[in-house]
């Protein structure tokens, strides 16, 4: 089946071809992903089922971040998931030169994802001239509360000299749009680059001071054509008694904290960074909830954040499906589910996208494939998670009554792809399958149905089941 531009890929699909090169054995319990090759692509992404985030080739830098249920509506474009601020602009630099995305200086590389945890672990040593430094970088977005994301480095130079080390939260630019409410076909040379970039938040305020061992950056952004506002604040400490020069700088989509140091031949040096997340569907100031959240975080300090973690996901996986004597088919099944995991939480009333949170394919809308081939595994495994799938079709019942009414219909008529708020943003160009697949609604009717048989909830089939199944079935 088409989706208008042919691309077929999946959150379970994707990712299975991602993390572990072809000439690295997988571990022998089938929980740990990993390559030896720093070129490989694409990367894998690791979250909490809130917020997810592409990890970077050398662990550090950059890369996209999404959350969940946060889109945005460009001008004459489809409404699209939005790419959070970054808040793993990560540089480190020895002398003068920053380390950057080239592997002919990289030696003994080594990246894992632990799914028992979602950590992720990049080791290597980067060899600049005659200069070598170790780099070793470990990230989580924890899931437990109050689900920060965490961050810890340690550059270790071989030899004495000036090292830096940047920490940033940063805006995005707005990508170049297409006219997708209107554009009536695509060009055969496009692929997702061209259609399936993440969508814009503009950046409204940031901050960045520094105290002691400890820098505090904060920023807040809008996404576009939405009200909603997006807000991140992040604790960065290092060790105490470094003879350092700081500088703090807040400009542009950014707010950045740079640490200059004489380092010692040998010596490692460790920064922690955590991260905290807040909208105005929580509160009407998220910036400062968001502070109030990392403080947190940082009060309890970063290994117990980490052991925090690990927790919540041992809990997960006390469900799991184990196959005896298939190790590499066993892997491919925990991975599946880790992804399915990593891109869905209790709580949200919000399905999955077909690429989860890990990047903005398919406008990060939300088809059929969540209520087909994503919750039926969550139901029997993990039905709460479920349950925040098949509430967000409850909570857009209004919006399908009205996309039946639109269409001369009866009852409700779910949408094609779905928005965050549940209406057909479908583009143009594929807008005849917004009018004739509209087998979602048999879709949308069994995943409710599947839920109730699962769970035995009756209060819930009375309650918003039997309403979403008797408005597909007047539909």
């Amino acid at each position: 089946m088409r989706r208008g531009v042919g691309f077929v890929a999946s959150v379970v699909g994707i990712l299975l071809a991602v993390p572990v090169a072809a000439q690295v054995p997988p571990a022998a319990d089938g929980f740990v992903l990993g390559t030896d090759d720093p070129g490989r692509h694409p990367s894998p992404f690791i979250g909490n089922g809130r917020i997810g985030v592409v990890i970077p080739p050398l662990g550090i830098g950059a890369t996209p971040s999404i959350a969940a249920g946060i889109y945005e509506h460009g001008p004459r474009d489809v409404p699209r998931v939005a790419a959070a601020p970054a808040w793993n602009g990560i540089g480190v630099a020895v002398g003068d030169r920053w380390l950057g995305p080239g592997h002919d200086s990289v030696v003994r590389y080594r990246q894992t994802v632990d799914m028992r945890t979602a950590v992720s672990r990049t080791s290597f040593d980067w060899i600049d001239g005659d200069r070598t430094s170790g780099i070793e970088v470990e990230t989580f977005v924890s899931r437990a509360s109050p689900l920060p994301a965490a961050i810890s480095l340690t550059v270790t130079p071989r030899q004495a000299g000036p090292l830096r080390v940047r920490f940033a939260l940063a805006g995005w630019s707005s990508p170049p749009r297409l006219p997708l409410d209107t554009l009536e076909q695509t060009d055969p040379s496009w692929g997702p680059r061209e259609l399936w970039y993440p969508g814009h938040m503009k950046v409204v305020n940031r901050m960045a001071t520094v105290d002691g061992n400890t820098a505090r950056l904060s920023i807040t952004a809008v996404p576009e054509g939405r009200a909603l506002q997006f807000a991140e604040a992040a604790e960065v400490r290092w060790p105490m008694g470094l003879r350092a020069h700081s500088v703090t700088r807040a400009a542009g989509d950014t707010a950045m904290f740079e640490l200059t140091l004489d380092a010692v031949g040998g010596r490692s040096y460790r920064f922690t960074q955590l991260t905290a997340f807040a909208t105005t569907a929580e509160t009407g100031r998220p910036v400062d909830l968001a502070a109030r959240r990392v403080a947190d975080a940082g009060a309890a300090g970063y290994t117990t954040v980490a052991a925090a973690n690990a927790r919540a996901w041992a809990r997960r996986w006390e469900t799991d499906l184990v196959l005896d004597g298939a190790p590499e088919l066993q892997r491919v099944a925990r991975a599946m589910m880790f992804y399915l995991l990593c891109s869905a939480d209790s709580g949200t009333a919000m399905g999955i996208p077909p690429m989860g949170l890990s990047s903005g394919g398919y406008y990060g809308h939300v088809f059929w494939d969540s209520d087909t081939w994503m919750f039926p595994s969550l139901v029997l495994t993990h039905p709460d998670i479920a349950r925040s799938m098949v509430a967000f079709r409850a909570r857009t019942l209004p919006a399908a009554r009205a996309n039946a009414q639109a269409n001369g219909f009866r009852g409700a008529m779910y949408p094609w792809e779905a928005d965050e708020r549940g209406v057909e943003t479908t583009p143009h160009f594929a807008a005849q399958n917004a009018s004739s697949e509209i087998h979602v609604n048999g879709d949308v009717a069994v995943a409710q149905w599947q839920y109730y048989l699962a769970t035995g909830d009756s209060a819930w089939l009375a309650r918003d089941g039997f309403l979403v199944l008797r408005g597909t079935a007047d539909f």
